[in-house]
């Protein structure tokens, strides 16, 4: 079995779930209405472990991983949830009732920085991850965009200058 270089195994190696049982019945409900957009059910599974990564200047950081699946009433299909900083504040226990927003990623995880968790009443933050690939490409853009306006400045007091 291969690992993915982030410490978590790929969508391949997960254990298969009961076909078309749900996990929490219908019936079942969270402790308070779910937010619009949001998806709440029950963690299970927890682990929270420590990674290290070698950042571009040589770095090794050190990470704190919180994973778990959440199980919501009536999807057979248990969603896996990952969030992955510097430091973590507050708890997810096996059992405790959990609400996310946002999409997933390409291997159909959720990669998230804030959870609620409706058992205790708390918000879950992990802080100073890996840069998102979006927010790096984007701040690359603006700098590209601002070395072309620099040089086409110079060009152009270039061609004053030497008319």
């Amino acid at each position: 079995m291969s690992f993915s270089p982030y410490g978590s195994p790929g969508p391949e190696d997960r254990r298969p779930e009961p076909a078309g049982q749900p996990l929490l019945p219908v019936s079942e409900l969270p402790p308070r209405p779910v937010s619009p957009g949001a998806r709440a059910g029950r963690a299970y599974g927890v682990l929270v472990r420590q990674e290290s990564q070698v950042g571009s200047n040589q770095q090794t950081l050190g990470l704190t991983v919180l994973e778990f699946r959440l199980a919501e009433p009536g999807n057979p299909q248990p969603l896996d949830v990952l969030m992955r900083g510097r430091s973590l504040s507050g708890t997810v226990r096996d059992g405790d009732w959990i609400e996310l927003a946002g999409p997933a990623d390409a291997t159909n995880r959720w990669n998230v920085a804030t959870v609620q968790n409706l058992t205790t009443g708390s918000t879950v933050v992990v802080v100073g991850g890996r840069p998102n690939k979006v927010v790096t490409a984007v701040v690359l853009s603006l700098v590209g965009v601002l070395m072309l306006g620099v040089v086409l400045l110079m060009i152009g007091l270039f061609a004053v200058g030497s008319s």
